[in-house]
């Protein structure tokens, strides 16, 4: 532990020193650095490790950086002096020094230029030491690459010392040699000249035998010699070394391609090994890539030729395993040369070269055929298929652009074939004829990838197939030719958008019956007829449901006449059959089975009980044959064995799509052929399963040092699986490829027969294992226990694998099905079979049973088993020193952690990590080591929590394992990465903690990330990579971000596929958190932009995931940064969809008529800047495609800043603020657009017009603002009409032209141009469509399936709907309204024919399957063929039709039922009877209902808005009005699903629609005046209003002021509110009286709400009068009612009253309330008397509040003409009261309070003169008035209020006398103001005399009494 420390403490010396000397000056340094470097010089004699070592050089080559270089010399010397030291025992001390040596003439080589000779000669001697030959050769390379052409001197040394070190056993050195030679090629032309053949026989050589890693470093050493010799020579070298062409070049790679390591100049029959053949492939690889893009166009004819005629160079015939690794290996040159490198129009050019080379071979195939027979003939094979699988990869890249080499006359329009066939195709249908099988496949494989492509042209190649397939179908190989090509174009149907036809799949149908019945003509024609048909049939099987169902009876029909009826049938069968006869019965078979399989996998809607029943009898009969057949095997031919393999294979695949309980009866029959077919019985070949890795887990190349999967050799090295099987994938091991490859697959090819037989059995055995009882488990275990017992041959190993490849199919089954072991028998023999496997000498063997072990423990019903297994591994792990045990238990310990879980395994935690962390620290066995770091690594992804006690311990581990460990040890390194990556997972966010254990663990885990990341394999930087990616993220304010970025781009380019992968996946991470920070330091990194670096990526990557994760970098860096540089990024992308249009050399021709001028200058493409970005880029069209996929991306960045949409806000913030919009930019958004949308790719093309679409979208509606009234994108109509101009042509796919509609519905809707010859331009577009919209088509006359011609027809339906829509409803004036109605009037009345038809197709369509026997069996745009198919495409616009013909209807009455002249009457079958509108009311409402209460649609607001706005058009149509009252059911249903909508939906523009259309039906219903009422529809209605209301209805004791209404809610409420008025009507008698309480209640709950009331008042004021306006009796217990809800029990308590109202809308609710209650009995109600009483006490308030006024106001309505005694007694004291305290105020009287005085004053007079005529009463009133007089006039008061009393008081003192003498005899002092106040009004009317004002010195006599004195009581007043 101490040694350990001190190691430590010297490492972070030396790794500390560097930054130390860097930040101080060159002076300091020089007064310290004698000591350092003595200080340096003594760590040469410690165990530093490979990191120290590392340290230690990087330290000596600081100290002479930033001090004096005159030591490095002395320090090159002591290097050299400790090299020659003769102890063995000083190996690290000469690891010491060669890394030191090497480092420093790395970073400061020219200044030990002198000592090279030295240093060479002693490098030279040093290898003679094994275990430093690699360190000198990694010094070596230091050295070239530091001196570079100053190593002159010593290259002919070095150059000898690799090509010995090539040769090494080792493949470590042999690595590193080739390294070496690698940096040594650019500086030394001798390795490329004179040394060149000698280097590449050395390097064929070293091939023999490598491993992954050093055959990559030799084929990059290839490479580097043949690119650097295909160089221009210098004019040094030039003549006096010899210089190779291209085609010497080629010769000699030819020639270890073919020979191997034999003398490649000397001519032999040696045959290369796999091993040399794959290495050779990688060197022409890496030649071609350092070549460059450029110059392999300029020579991609020689490179062509010379590798397609690479198979005839071999001397002898090859194996066919042999032969197809060879095409393979071809293949894969070409495709990741030509297929990678070229951009679109040079790779076109390479596919017209290899059809010329298909054309000759084909040419010479055919002479030979004619003249010597088959054999001649049949060595073309190989370059043919070669030829055939390039051009089909070829045709999948380049996407509809490889059309001229499809179809030659490119005016062929996709309705009729074209007039001659393009050369590509040529070349197809000549090798479909070819003897060869494999040519034949090959063929059909391209044809398949041509229909796939060129979805226009699927159904001309496959009328066309068709045609020579019932032309030559007497000879046997056109047969079999163009069979598989009809299968490869109908197998690919599915993945079209296109589709086929159904009638179609009927046409090839009867062509396989043909050739069914002519099955017997001859033996050989019979088996391929037999084979042919079944073909066809399994492949339409493959189209799916909507194709097939229409011919299901057909295909079953031929099962059951395929098939024995019986067992008994069978065996008559097979005793009268001959070998022949049985061929071709067991042909007929596996198709049948094909087919079902077919079937059930791509059709499983149509496997129902009945079919299933059929398909049962057929898997029987199979299962039957199977057992009867295998009794005779000895006596089988070999094609017949064949047959029955493939006929297993077919019978096996089938049963594994179908539920094992659906077969349960034959399963003892089938697992014994199972396991005779595992164990080789049934079979003699001793074939080894592809499956036992990957049963095993992902990560299991870790310990088992295969190679690994994610590079971009995957493809190669599988060919160098074992027995070279599993890697030879081709067509011709399993035709069925043809039409069941599965598209995710990257390498679709089927493996050899005899591996997919035995894979497929593995499988399905797994499949049934769960369903086997457990007594039959336990004979299964116990058969292969016995069997997998025995010696070691190959043999045994073989059947060992498939043993344990079978058990873990089986026993991970069990986990899946949830079925645990639970017989002690059972688990004992599985235990046993898996202690097999762990004690095998196999690594893969081990590994699974490591494995195996875990899920039996998980299995294990019973604890006591867990035990057993742990305590057994403790055990063999503890007492055995066997290396393979070692292994095998430590994984098992890992595998058992995991699959019990942290729980089930916590109380094994402790001492599991406890052994493994002894075994990973046993330096011993490296490989023990391995596989107990992964054993840890397990440990802690399962343990979580419980493993955290061991992090710090197992980190520990790790970390010295790191500083200890040598590089050469890759494996180990891998894990202890694994490792690493595991336990910075376990401690996760701890890692930011500040504690001295974290601290040191944090510390630990960056010198583990950064050692890693310094290796040489790419897995362990990837690891290191990653680990450095969890310290940011746990950590990150411990680890700076750009040091971190740096690491991670400085792999950016790494040509390891992995170490890309990692970097993509950390950008990704590190661009979500600090978006413009990493850009910014990846760009300074990269030294270009990241986005552009990305581009090029991805415009090379083929990997899907590293593709996703470098797309989702950029989206993350547009999201943040878009919006505040868009133009940035629009550049950006406009750059590379214009170097795309510079660079294809075709212009972009617009067909049509029509064509302005305006437009052919629209499509002019500026060429600025476009070479540029076309060199640097060279983009393919999937790059285009993701650029324009960046440009709406853009769009959504920039939608939360409005000025990126209007222009002049735009202008003015960018003049305040700065910055850049988008709107400022349209001309590019425009051309972007533009570009997208005429290209010759149709992907591309779709993605323009949906740009497109989103420019007029989201602009609009921007003004122009230097031409107020226009639009700013009227400027680019002539763009707009010539980029939709081309989806119009009769040879564009329906598709397109459906999306183009949409544009031109967009664009004629949103108002951009004003001018109808603008509008009619683009009008006309849509005018052309509509000849497609005719009904269904003839069947003779389909070009494409019905589901795509009908999804055309309803686009441009619906085109022109929305478009109707527009005009009729969304204008925003008359005159808009009108222009647009000129523009669509003319085609208005065919148009609502067919929205009419097609509305009626979707009811048809949707209606249950009970009533499926009554439909019709035709529709106008449906079949009964293709309903099922067109479904999908009524999903997506029946609602628009539905609309547009409800707003037609609405407007012009009921449909002319004239048919057009055009159009035959048969194409709109619609009924015309009486009952008519009737039937369209219904159909119609019953569709909105249907869609409204459609589930699926609840969260598609624009479904739902336009259903309820064709709902309101329907209810408010003229014709449809009368309907809705005569069913009060319908009314009751329409308002429950209102109802449900409310509830559901939360958008509050749906919950507008939904109120105006209840509305609306309360106003229908009204108009009707409905006399029987139905209960329910009030229910419905106080649903809906219940529903707006209760969420504004304060409860009790709580205010809502803060509550404010949204501009939706104030068109929402007051509708609502107006739904209360009269909804009470549609009650019964008998619920009348409680609705409408219920209603008042809701009204004053909603005048509560002060926000509600002020927005709603007059409609909340109306409901409530109109609810009032009921019976007396009724009204009297509503008024009451509704008084209790205002002022509760009592007037001065509010205990019941509803809270949080005002007084003053108290007061007006009390006041309409008294007024609608009858007042005129002398008793009134105690509610009444609250009320009035809560009235008068309001009148006490401020009088210059308003509830005052309101209160006088209310008791002046009150007491008008009424004559009960309680209201005056009550209110006219309050007036009264009023009066005198309004008069006595100091401050001047509001004019508000003059006229509430008034009000008051007019009331008491008419109460005291006229309602009672009392004299006393009269005398009161004028006694009032003469004291109001004196107030005035003491006050100097209000002129108007003064003269309204002096007027009072003449008026009435004239009319009433005696009272006026009665008040003036009884208050005499009233007298003086009395004549005063008439004086002052004689003055005024005179104005001659005194001032016509009250004089200023008027001034009353003091007096202490009141003005005014009651000496009337009111109180008894009756």
């Amino acid at each position: 532990n101490d040694d350990i420390k001190m190691a430590a403490v010297d490492i972070d010396y030396l790794q500390s020193l560097p930054s130390i000397l860097s930040k101080k000056s060159k002076n300091e340094v020089k007064t310290e650095q004698k000591e350092i470097e003595n200080k340096l010089k003594s760590f040469f004699t410690n165990q530093l490790g490979p990191p120290g070592r590392t340290c230690l050089g990087r330290a000596f080559v600081a100290l002479y950086q930033y001090g004096d270089s005159y030591g490095m010399l002395a320090a090159i010397s002591k290097c050299c002096d400790l090299l020659k030291l003769k102890d063995e025992g000083q190996l690290h001390v000469k690891q010491n020094a060669l890394e030191v040596l090497g480092l420093l003439y790395e970073h400061h080589g020219c200044m030990g230029g002198s000592a090279l000779g030295d240093v060479i000669q002693m490098l030279g001697k040093t290898t003679k030491i094994p275990e430093l030959r690699v360190d000198v050769l990694n010094c070596v390379s230091k050295v070239v690459k530091g001196l570079g052409q100053s190593s002159a001197s010593g290259h002919r040394d070095v150059v000898k010392m690799v090509k010995s070190a090539l040769l090494d056993r080792s493949v470590d050195v042999s690595r590193a040699a080739a390294d070496c030679g690698a940096l040594l090629v650019p500086v030394c032309p001798i390795l490329y000249t004179s040394e060149l053949e000698s280097i590449l026989s050395t390097c064929f050589k070293a091939l023999e035998g490598s491993s992954p890693s050093s055959r990559c470093s030799l084929a990059a050493l290839i490479g580097s010699l043949l690119s650097a010799s295909q160089q221009p020579s210098s004019t040094q070298t030039k003549g006096k070394t010899r210089q190779y062409s291209l085609q010497e070049v080629l010769s000699l790679l030819a020639q270890g391609f073919t020979k191997g390591s034999s003398d490649i100049l000397k001519v032999g029959s040696g045959i290369a090994s796999n091993e040399v053949r794959v290495g050779v492939a990688m060197g022409y690889t890496l030649f071609l890539h350092k070549m460059g893009k450029r110059w392999l166009e300029i020579n991609a004819a020689v490179v062509i030729q010379h590798l397609v005629e690479l198979p005839a160079g071999f001397k002898s015939n090859l194996s066919h395993i042999n032969t197809v690794c060879v095409r393979n290996c071809i293949l894969f040159i070409l495709n990741q040369t030509l297929g990678r490198m070229l951009q679109d129009n040079a790779l076109l050019h390479v596919a017209k070269i290899f059809c010329s080379l298909g054309n000759q071979y084909i040419t010479k195939a055919t002479a030979a055929s004619s003249g010597e027979g088959e054999k001649k003939s049949s060595n073309y094979q190989n370059e043919l298929v070669i030829i055939l699988m390039f051009l089909s990869s070829t045709v999948l890249k380049l996407n509809t652009a490889v059309l001229p080499l499809v179809v030659s006359d490119s005016s062929t329009t996709a309705s009729s074939a074209p007039s001659k066939w393009g050369i590509l195709l040529d070349v197809v249908y000549a090798a479909l004829l070819h003897q060869s099988q494999a040519v034949q496949l090959a063929a059909a494989w391209c044809l398949r990838c041509v229909g796939k492509t060129l979805q226009t042209e699927l159904i001309n190649l496959l009328d066309h197939t068709l045609h020579k397939l019932h032309h030559l179908r007497g000879s046997q190989d056109a047969v079999n030719g163009y069979s598989a090509a009809v299968a490869g174009l109908v197998g690919c149907v599915r993945l079209s958008q296109l589709g086929l036809p159904t009638s179609k799949i009927k046409t090839i149908l009867t062509s396989c019956e043909d050739l069914l019945s002519n099955v017997g003509s001859s033996e050989r024609s019979s088996l391929i007829y037999t084979q042919a048909s079944w073909m066809m049939v399994a492949a339409c099987c493959s189209t799916g449901s909507s194709l097939v169902r229409p011919h299901l009876s057909r295909i079953s029909h031929l099962w059951k006449n395929t098939f024995p009826k019986s067992i008994k049938e069978l065996t008559v069968e097979q005793t009268r059959q001959s070998s022949s006869s049985v061929m071709v019965t067991i042909e007929g078979r596996l198709g049948a089975l094909a087919s079902i399989c077919s079937l059930v996998e791509y059709c499983p809607e149509l496997v129902d009980e009945r079919i299933l029943k059929k398909i049962l009898l057929c898997i029987n009969s199979s299962v039957a044959m199977l057992g009867s057949v295998s009794l005779t095997s000895k006596n089988q031919t070999q094609d017949l064995k064949a047959k029955l393999t493939l006929f297993r294979l077919r019978l096996y695949q089938l049963l594994l799509k179908l539920p094992p309980m659906s077969y349960e009866g034959c399963l003892s029959t089938l697992l014994r052929e199972l396991v005779g077919e595992i164990t080789f019985t049934v079979s003699q070949s001793h074939t080894t399963t592809s499956l036992l890795q990957t049963l095993c887990d992902l990560d299991s190349g870790l310990v088992l040092e295969l190679y690994n999967q994610d590079t971009d050799w995957q493809c190669l090295e599988e060919q160098l699986l074992e027995f070279n099987t599993s890697g030879a994938k081709s067509l011709e091991h399993d035709s069925i490829i043809l039409y069941n490859v599965q598209e995710t697959n990257p390498s679709p090819l089927p493996l050899p027969l005899g591996v997919l037989v035995i894979d497929t059995a593995i499988l399905l055995f797994g499949w049934v294992f769960p369903f086997v009882a457990q007594k039959h488990r336990q004979q299964l275990l116990s058969h292969f226990l016995q069997l997998s017992k025995g010696g070691k041959s190959q043999k045994q190993l073989s059947l060992q694998k498939n043993i344990i490849a079978t058990y873990l199919s089986g026993i991970k089954s069990l986990a899946t099905a949830k079925e645990q072991i639970s017989e002690k028998d059972v688990f004992q023999l599985a235990l046993s079979l898996n202690l097999v496997a762990l004690s095998s000498s196999d690594s893969l063997l081990r590994y699974a049973g490591g494995e195996g072990l875990g899920h039996l423990a998980k299995a294990c019903k019973k604890t006591e088993h867990v035990t057993e297994i742990v305590q057994k591994a403790y055990t063999m792990l503890q007492t055995s020193r066997d290396v393979n045990l070692r292994t095998g238990y430590s994984l098992a310990l890992g595998y058992l952690h995991r699959h019990l879980g942290a729980v089930g395994a916590r109380e094994y935690t402790s001492h599991s990590v406890a052994l493994l962390i002894a075994l990973a620290k046993d330096t011993t066995s490296s490989i023990c080591q391995v596989w107990a770091l992964y054993a840890l690594s397990l440990i802690a992804d399962s343990g979580g929590p419980l493993f955290r006690n061991h992090a710090e311990n197992t980190l520990k581990a790790v970390h010295y394992l790191i500083n200890i460990t040598s590089l050469q040890e890759v494996p180990l390194y891998r894990c202890l990465g694994k490792c690493l990556n595991s336990l910075l997972t376990t401690l996760g966010p701890e890692l930011q903690l500040t504690s001295a254990g974290i601290v040191a663990a944090r510390r630990m885990a960056l010198s583990c990330a950064y050692i890693l990341l310094d290796h040489f394999d790419p897995m362990v930087q990837s690891s290191g990579l990653c680990s450095l990616q969890q310290l940011q993220v746990y950590a990150p304010q411990h680890v700076q971000l750009g040091n971190t970025v740096k690491s991670v781009c400085a792999s950016f380019e790494s040509s390891s596929l992995i170490l890309r992968r990692t970097v993509a996946n950390c950008l990704r991470q590190f661009s979500q958190l600090q978006p413009a920070y990493v850009r910014q330091i990846a760009s300074e990194k990269l030294g270009v932009n990241l986005e552009l670096c990305i581009l090029k990526s991805l415009n090379w990557e083929v990997n899907g995931r590293l593709c996703d994760d470098l797309k989702e970098v950029i989206f993350s860096l547009l999201s943040s940064l878009a919006s505040q540089d868009p133009m940035h990024w629009l550049e950006f992308c406009n750059k590379i969809l214009s170097a795309a249009a510079s660079t294809s050399g075709n212009s972009h021709q617009v067909e049509g008529q029509g064509e302005t001028e305006e437009e052919d200058q629209a499509l002019h493409i500026s060429k600025e800047n476009e070479e540029e970005v076309g060199q640097s880029l060279s983009p393919k069209w999937q790059t285009r495609l993701f650029a324009m996929e960046l440009v709406r991306k853009v769009y959504s960045a920039c939608r939360s800043d409005p000025a990126h949409f209007d222009q002049t806000l735009a202008l003015k913030k960018r003049q305040t603020t700065g910055g850049d919009f988008l709107v400022l930019h349209l001309a590019e958004l425009v051309k972007t657009s533009f570009l997208a949308a005429t290209s010759e790719v149709l992907e591309l093309r779709v993605a323009g017009y949906h740009a497109l679409q989103d420019v007029v979208d989201i602009f609009s509606k921007t003004p122009d603002p230097d031409y107020p009234g226009h639009s700013l994108l009227e400027l680019y109509q002539a763009q707009m009409g010539a980029a939709l101009r081309p989806a119009f042509t009769t040879d564009t796919p329906p598709h397109i032209t459906a999306i183009a509609c949409q544009v031109c519905s967009k664009w004629l809707a949103c108002g951009v141009s004003g001018d109808v010859g603008d509008l009619s331009r683009v009008l006309s577009l849509l005018v052309t469509s509509l000849k497609k919209v005719h009904g269904t088509p003839e069947e003779a006359n389909i070009t494409y399936g019905e589901a795509v011609v009908t999804l055309e027809s309803l686009a441009v339906l619906r085109a022109w709907a929305e478009l109707y829509i527009k005009i009729t409803t969304h204008s925003s004036s008359s005159l808009e309204r009108e222009r647009g109605m000129v523009l669509i009037t003319p085609h208005l009345k065919m148009l609502a024919k067919c929205w009419e038809a097609a509305v009626r197709d979707y009811a048809i369509l949707t209606l249950p399957l009970q009533f499926s026997t009554q439909l019709p069996s035709k529709g106008t745009y449906f079949t009964s063929d293709s309903a099922e198919a067109v479904l999908p495409c009524f999903n997506e616009c029946w609602y628009v039709l539905l609309h547009a013909a409800i707003l037609w209807e609405g407007q012009l009455g009921l449909l002319a039922k004239e048919v057009p002249p055009t159009q035959p009457e048969s194409a709109f079958p619609l009924p015309i009877t009486g009952n008519e509108t009737k039937e369209m009311y219904s159909l119609f409402l019953g569709l909105i209902v249907q869609g409204l209460c459609n589930p699926n649609f609840s969260e598609e607001t624009s479904i739902l808005q336009s259903l309820l706005h064709s709902l309101y058009s329907l209810l408010a149509a003229k014709w449809s009005r009368g309907y809705v009252p005569t069913s009060p059911i319908v009314v009751v249903e329409l308002l429950g699903v209102l109802h449900r909508m409310l509830l559901t939906c939360k958008n509050r523009a749906l919950h507008q629609d939904i109120v105006a259309t209840a509305v609306l039906i309360r106003k229908i219903l009204m108009e009707n005046s409905i006399e029987s009422h139905f209960e329910d529809i009030t229910k419905g209605f106080m649903r809906i209003i219940g529903v707006i209301l209760l969420p504004w209805l304060p409860e009790d004791g709580h205010k809502m002021d803060s509550q404010t209404l949204s501009p939706e809610d104030k068109m929402i409420l007051p509708k609502a509110i107006s739904l209360l008025s009269n909804v009470v009507q549609f009650s019964a008698a008998v619920d009348r009286l409680e609705n409408s309480m219920c209603v008042v209640y809701l009204l004053l709950k909603c005048a509560a709400h002060p926000n509600v009331y002020a927005s709603c008042k007059s409609d909340i004021l109306l409901a409530l009068q109109y609810t009032l306006a009921v019976d007396t009796e009724e009204k009297q217990q509503i008024v009451a009612s509704a008084i209790l809800s205002l002022i509760g029990n009592s007037s001065s308590s509010a205990d019941s009253a509803i809270s949080g109202m005002n007084k003053d809308t108290k007061l007006i609710l009390l006041a309409m309330l008294l007024h609608s209650s009858d007042l005129s009995q002398p008793e009134v109600s105690g509610e009444v008397v609250r009320a009035v009483e809560y009235v008068a006490k309001c009148t006490e308030e401020d009088p210059k509040d308003s509830t005052s006024r309101l209160a006088i106001q209310t008791c002046c309505r009150l007491l008008e003409n009424t004559k009960n005694g309680f209201l005056i007694s009550t209110l006219v004291p309050a007036l009264l009261s009023f009066i005198s305290r309004v008069t006595k105020l100091s401050v001047v009287m509001t004019t508000s309070m003059v006229d509430s005085v008034i009000k008051s004053l007019k009331t008491t007079e008419i109460v005291c003169l006229q309602v009672a005529e009392s004299e006393d009463l009269q005398v009161f009133f004028m006694t009032l008035l003469l004291d109001l007089l004196k107030d005035l006039i003491s006050q100097k008061s209000e002129t108007q209020l003064y003269q309204f009393a002096v007027s009072r008081v003449k008026e009435v003192g004239t009319r009433y006398l005696s009272a006026m003498k009665r008040a003036l005899t009884d208050h005499p002092q009233l007298k003086v103001y009395l004549e005063k106040a008439l004086q002052s009004t004689f003055t005024n009317s005179h104005p001659g005399g005194r001032e016509g004002r009250i004089s200023s010195n008027m001034s009353p006599p003091s007096s202490s009494q009141p003005s005014i004195q009651l000496k009337l009581d009111f109180s008894n007043f009756k």
